[in-house]
């Protein structure tokens, strides 16, 4: 746990050895460390611009309001992404 949060099903930004732990310039980026064995878990990241969030089938095709109207037998992806 970190800060009373489960973080079991968190994906991390980054995961270095405890040897190898990133700079402290880069700890003004990534945040929310935690050490796990021999390694750092960063599970939070400070972006210089506002992140995009994608909602799309796994074939690329755009999720919109009509999701509950749609017959495609799909998996969903749901990421964010930088657009630096």
């Amino acid at each position: 746990m970190l800060n009373g949060l489960l973080l079991k099903h968190w994906f991390l930004f980054r995961y270095p050895l405890v040897t190898e732990d990133i700079s402290d310039a880069k700890k003004m980026t990534y945040h929310g460390r935690k050490v796990i064995g021999n390694r750092v878990a960063y599970y939070f990241k400070t972006f210089e611009t506002e992140p995009v969030l994608i909602r799309r089938f796994e074939d690329g095709t755009p999720i919109d309001a009509k999701i509950y109207n749609t017959n495609k037998n799909l998996d969903v992806e749901n990421c964010s992404r930088n657009p630096s």
